[in-house]
């Protein structure tokens, strides 16, 4: 590697690189060849298994300096040169010698967690680099599933004029064969301050991008799926010609960068909860024949984080952050779960759509209230206490109430409050049905009340609701037949 600061004037003879010891030997003003400290050039190829902890993971990078040997295909770390530059200064580094060419193979082993790169002069095609090393997603050639079929880029996306790693500002932008998420600041070591990237992964992966791949998969996972020891393969297949763009591909560095146009034409919605003490995480749903509702290595991306409060796909025993699903049908539900740390308010609200139709509804039903909230136009919100909320809420693509409501007002059963005497009023016209309970909440899907329905005569039954402030209720009927939700309006 060399300086390739001085590219106008001496772009063919780049001058060498001065390496030194020390954490602070390229934070020093210095005139002349660009300084780069050993202190900070590592490479990762550890076992990590999940009885790990954060810090016995941190403690297994590998110390590389600027003479060490690495393989060709493996990735490595490094911090540029300070002293006189400005922090946010871009730098020009230019590697000298023979092009890497033909394939490239690294040994895997389960439980390893892997720094590798693009090791050629020219753009990888993700996709394809994806279904080489996997055997169990459509279109995959490789023999072996060698790694859980998502890759992780690291963005450092604030500066931070220091070398403390409880302040670095950055996290994993994640890609899978569904698509890409932008990173979060939530790795347990660094700041965590749920800070967000703004640089989504892309298809191609620029020259010189590294980024981790991890060959262990939840262990509820392994009844469908195993990961098994191999050798990921870099192939001249996979290259191609491809401006580094915010389109389609993307250095986490910055750079200027030229336009091009993502030709990805498969629906997505991508999903955010923010919460009022500054959490914010986002989920990827898309749909691909080639899916299933089920785990699909590949395309389904497992979460690296569920600590505080946290957001995640829920299916196959297991937790996601992307997620591919066969289609958007008025059949399709999507359940996703939720922990909560911090007790209060929660947003959820979807941040991007790609190629939805305007026909397309989306709602986010809430299977305690029974509640559908139109969310493809309106953010969501409602007050959660601690806990854990396994699949009470999910997406789906048809309001079911508005169909059962009308089907049961009409057969007999009529909902009304009446601020007169502040009295809940339900008809009951059903022989063959009998109201059991009733529930009130709030519109943030707080219960309010519940009573036991023991009334023999079912014709008028009256509840009694005072005490309550004037708003909008949700008023939940359970029933020999069923259960359905009806809105009322206290004033």
């Amino acid at each position: 590697m060399r300086d390739g600061t001085d590219v106008t004037t001496n772009p063919f003879n780049p001058s060498s690189i001065s390496f030194g010891d020390g954490a602070y030997f390229a934070d020093i003003p210095n005139t002349g060849a660009i300084k780069i400290s050993n202190r900070w050039l590592w490479s990762y190829n550890s076992l990590t298994p999940a009885t790990n902890t954060d810090w016995q993971n941190y403690y297994q990078w590998n110390y590389i300096g600027n003479s060490a040997n690495i393989k060709i295909g493996e990735g490595y770390t490094m911090k540029g040169t300070g002293g006189a530059a400005l922090i946010s200064s871009t730098q020009n580094y230019v590697f000298v010698g023979k092009p890497n060419s033909g394939d490239i193979a690294l040994a895997i082993k389960p439980q390893q967690s892997y720094l590798i790169g693009n090791p050629y002069p020219s753009a990888l095609d993700a996709k394809l680099f994806i279904k080489n090393n996997l055997m169990g997603c459509a279109g995959c050639t490789g023999t072996a599933n060698v790694f859980n079929g998502a890759l992780y880029f690291w963005d450092h996306f604030a500066l931070s004029n220091n070398h403390l790693l409880a302040q670095y500002e950055g996290g994993y932008a994640i890609y899978t064969l569904m698509g890409g998420l932008i990173a979060i600041a939530d790795t347990p070591l660094t700041a965590n301050n749920n800070a967000s990237g703004t640089k989504q992964s892309r298809q191609y992966i620029p020259v010189a991008q590294g980024f981790f791949v991890q060959a262990s998969i939840d262990l509820a996972l392994t009844t469908t799926t195993n990961i098994q020891q191999g050798y990921l393969n870099f192939k001249n297949t996979q290259r191609v010609f491809n401006r580094e763009s915010d389109g389609a591909s993307l250095f986490m560095k910055t750079k200027g960068t030229k336009q091009l146009t993502d030709t990805d034409t498969r629906p997505k919605i991508t999903l955010n909860f923010i919460t009022t003490k500054g959490v914010n995480r986002q989920l990827l749903v898309g749909t691909d024949p080639n899916t299933t509702n089920e785990f699909d290595i590949g395309y389904d991306a497992p979460i690296l984080e569920t600590k505080g409060d946290s957001f995640y796909w829920e299916f196959s025993n297991s937790k996601f952050v992307i997620q591919g699903v066969p289609n958007f049908d008025n059949d399709q539900i999507i359940p996703f779960g939720i922990t909560i740390v911090n007790e209060g308010i929660i947003t959820l609200k979807i941040s991007l759509l790609e190629n939805i139709s305007s026909s397309t509804e989306i709602y986010l039903y809430d299977n305690v209230t029974n509640l559908y909230s139109e969310i493809k136009n309106n953010d969501f919100q409602i007050a959660l206490g601690v806990g854990k909320y396994n699949k009470r809420f999910s997406l789906q693509f048809v309001n079911k109430t508005l169909t059962v409501d009308t089907n049961i007002l009409e057969d007999g059963i009529l909902i009304y409050y009446s601020n007169t005497n502040q009295t809940l009023n339900i008809e009951n016209d059903f022989i063959d049905t009998e109201v059991s309970a009733v529930d009130l909440f709030n519109l943030l899907g707080q219960k309010i009340a519940h009573w036991t329905i023991d009334e023999v005569k079912q014709s008028k039954i009256k509840i009694p609701i005072t005490n309550v402030s004037k708003a909008g209720y949700i008023v939940k009927v359970k029933t020999t037949k069923g259960a359905f939700s009806r809105k009322i309006i206290i004033k």
